[in-house]
């Protein structure tokens, strides 16, 4: 095991006493160099963007402070609101207000071309990495390649057959987990079969997302979908807009416009 994931989140102790984090801003500070010092060199940390009342500031300082520690690979997300959870009842109330689309637009555009200034390649929506230290791991999910995972709430993805895969789901609880293993019993949480058209749409949504692109041959002979020609108007809209670069050689890539938009275009795609 060589590589390292931290959620720092943000080094600033507002936005982590917002995100209910249990760490400090200076713990956040200070895990990284620990990190090095344990000997981890292949370093990834997550961080948020998008958070109520986040001066645009503490964004841009967010991201100083990862390139000023040189961490190798970063992923950045958008805070979402999700039902039922805390901030989903706070913004139901009025007690928080998030940050307007546009807003959380601008944050997303300025990560996007302060991280590539600063050398580091922008390979999948939300990741970012110096040459080199793309993650192999979720590679193989953008893939669409088996992978295991081990331990509680882990999930799988393994190809039975050319045109069958299952997936599965470990129980998240530690000591269910545990138990149901001193039992002999598999601790899945959750299996199901996938068919080949999920699949095709799970390819198309997984690919989308990086920029090495949706090949469609690819999609054509593995899956037996032909994207250009069931979605012909749909693609020919994209390039038209600018949220696609025009289609060589099979693939269809995301613009800087397209990332914006990932979740909405790939829907117009997908195998109905």
């Amino acid at each position: 095991m060589n590589r390292l994931s931290i959620g720092i989140q943000s080094f600033f102790e507002p936005d982590l006493t917002f995100m209910n984090r249990s760490h400090t801003a200076e713990q956040a500070e200070a895990i990284i160099p620990m990190a090095r010092q344990a000997g981890f060199e292949n370093i990834t940390a997550d961080l948020i963007f998008g958070l109520p009342d986040q001066p645009m500031e503490y964004w841009a300082a967010n991201l100083q402070k990862m390139i000023q520690l040189e961490v190798p690979h970063l992923s950045t997300y958008g805070l979402t609101v999700e039902e039922r959870t805390p901030l989903f009842n706070q913004v139901e109330r009025g007690v928080v207000r998030p940050l307007q689309d546009e807003d959380l637009a601008d944050r997303y555009r300025f990560t996007m071309d302060y991280l590539r200034e600063h050398g580091y390649e922008h390979y999948e929506i939300s990741s970012f990495a110096k040459p080199g230290h793309r993650s192999q791991h979720n590679q193989i999910y953008w893939q669409h390649a088996n992978y295991l995972g081990l331990g509680p709430s882990a999930h799988s993805l393994w190809w039975k057959t050319g045109s069958l895969a299952e997936r599965w789901a470990n129980v998240r609880n530690l000591r269910q987990y545990e138990a149901l293993l001193e039992a002999r019993q598999l601790p899945l949480d959750m299996r199901e079969v996938l068919d080949l058209d999920t699949l095709a749409n799970e390819y198309i949504m997984l690919r989308l997302r990086t920029s090495d692109g949706l090949d469609l041959n690819h999609l054509e002979h593995r899956y037996g979908v032909d994207l250009l020609l069931e979605k012909t108007d749909e693609l020919a809209w994209m390039e038209s807009e600018a949220y696609i670069a025009p289609i060589r050689n099979g693939i269809v890539r995301l613009t800087d416009s397209g990332k914006l938009l990932c979740d909405a275009l790939t829907s117009k795609l997908l195998v109905t």
